[in-house]
C-alpha cells in the first residue's frame, strides 16, 4: 500500500486502476511505440521522469533461486545446450524439419546434449513431433517453473531461442544466447543487446546448417 512510483511498462486499464487503488503517488506510463524503439531502453527512460537525471542503459538481471539448483540433477548430462523453438505466434516459430535437422546436427557433432523447452500445449505438440520424427533430446517442457528454467539456462553451455520470454531469461542470466529472428521489425524493440549481453542475432538464412556453424564457432571460442 502507498507505494511511492508505479513504472507501467505495457498501458492498459487494468494495470492504472491497480496503480490507483494501490495509492501509488507517482504512476509513469511507457507511451513509446516499440517497433521503433528498443523496449528495454524505453522501459528504463520511465526513470527520467522521476529522477530528471539521464538513465545509463543496464543488463536486466535475474537472480536466481538456491532451492532450484536440483533440476538439473535428473538429467543424464552436464554438458547440454538448451533449444526453445516456440513462442505465442506462430509467424515466430522455428520450422520443426529445421529444429529436427538442428538437434541432430549437435547429437553427431558434438559431445552436447539438447535440452528442449517451451510452454503450453503448442510447446507440447510440437515436441511429440520431434520425438515422432526420431529426435533425441531431454524434454522438460512444461516441467519448469521460471526459476527452474532459469537456473536449466545457467547450467548449460548456451540457449538458442525464438523470440519469446525464454530468450531475455537467458540473457537476463548472463548465457550466451543465439537468438533467431524471424520476424525482421521485431529485432530493434526486442532483439538483445549485444553491448550487454552475450548474445548474437540470426534475421536472415535461419536454416539448420547456419545456425549450428555459429553455435559450433561459440563452442570453440569458449573453450
Amino acid at each position: 500500500k502507498n507505494i511511492y512510483a508505479t513504472f507501467i511498462t505495457h498501458k492498459n486499464d487494468r494495470n492504472y486502476i491497480t496503480s490507483l487503488l494501490l495509492r501509488s503517488k507517482h504512476i509513469f506510463i511507457n507511451k513509446l511505440k516499440y517497433k521503433n524503439y528498443s523496449v528495454q531502453l524505453s522501459h528504463s527512460n520511465l526513470l527520467k521522469k522521476l529522477t530528471k537525471e539521464n538513465v545509463k542503459n543496464l543488463p536486466i538481471k535475474f537472480l536466481l533461486q538456491p532451492e532450484t539448483k536440483n533440476i538439473v540433477e535428473n538429467f543424464t548430462t552436464n554438458k547440454y545446450i538448451v533449444l526453445c523453438t516456440t513462442s505465442k505466434r506462430e509467424a515466430k516459430d522455428m520450422p520443426i524439419d529445421t529444429a529436427f535437422e538442428l538437434i541432430s546436427l549437435i547429437n553427431k557433432n558434438t559431445n552436447y546434449k539438447v535440452v528442449f523447452t517451451g510452454a503450453g500445449n503448442k510447446a507440447q505438440k510440437y515436441s511429440q513431433q520431434l520425438q515422432n520424427k526420431g529426435a533425441n533430446f531431454i524434454d522438460i517442457v512444461n516441467k519448469t517453473s521460471i526459476s527452474e528454467l532459469a537456473t536449466v539456462i545457467d547450467k548449460s553451455e548456451c540457449l538458442i531461442s525464438v523470440d519469446t520470454g525464454t530468450m531475455h531469461l537467458g540473457c537476463a542470466v548472463d548465457k550466451f544466447v543465439l537468438a533467431i529472428f524471424y520476424e525482421e521489425d521485431h529485432i530493434k524493440p526486442w532483439g538483445p543487446d549485444p553491448e550487454l549481453y552475450k548474445s548474437k542475432i540470426i534475421h536472415k538464412n535461419q536454416c539448420a546448417q547456419n545456425i549450428f556453424d555459429m553455435l559450433l564457432n561459440e563452442l570453440q571460442n569458449s573453450n
